[in-house]
This record gives C-alpha cells, structure tokens and sequence, in this order.
C-alpha cells in the first residue's frame, strides 16, 4: 500500500516505528505490515491510499461507478466490470480462497 498526504499533518506507525507525515510526502507500507495512522495538528488531515492489488472488501465502496450515465460510458463500464472481476480473482488468488 502507498499512502500519500494531500493536506495537514498526520503520524504513521509501521510495524512500531512512528513517521511524521505532512503535506507531499508518501509513504510504501510493506505487505503485511502492522500499522495505522491518525492526524496530528489542528486541521484535518486529507490522504491517498493506493492498493495494489485491489482489495475486494473495498470494491463496494465504488460501485456507483458502473452507473450508466446516457454519455456512451457503457464500453467503460464493461472494461471496468472485468477488471473488477480479474481483481477479485487475483485476491482470492492471494488469500488461498480458490485454485490457480
């Protein structure tokens, strides 16, 4: 995973060493490895994570995306339901939860 900070402060703690984060700087948190972060500062903070590969317990949350919007946007949507479907696969892959 890559967490990015957009705007504020915040503090990371991966596997039990504390970085300070602000505002254009990211971060590579290795597989597996234990951590969280929260805000520091006065303001809140605003960040990116990026996955890779998707995480299919957080799929749902960009469901509304395959919505058709009248604008020709299905041919998108089909190219987006398959690499959906090929994430999935691949984390089930990963998680040992189906054959090769």
């Amino acid at each position: 995973m890559m967490i990015m900070v957009l705007e504020g402060a915040m503090r990371m703690e991966v596997d039990g060493i504390e970085y300070d984060m602000t505002a254009g700087t990211a971060m590579i948190i290795p597989p597996f490895a234990m951590h969280r972060g929260y805000a520091v500062g006065d303001k809140p903070v605003s960040l990116m994570e990026i996955f890779a590969p998707p995480r299919r317990y957080y799929l749902h949350l960009v469901a509304y995306q395959q919505e058709e919007f009248g604008d020709n946007r299905r041919g998108l949507d089909q190219g987006r339901a398959r690499f959906l479907e090929q994430a999935a696969g691949s984390v089930e892959r990963q998680q040992g939860t189906v054959d090769a």
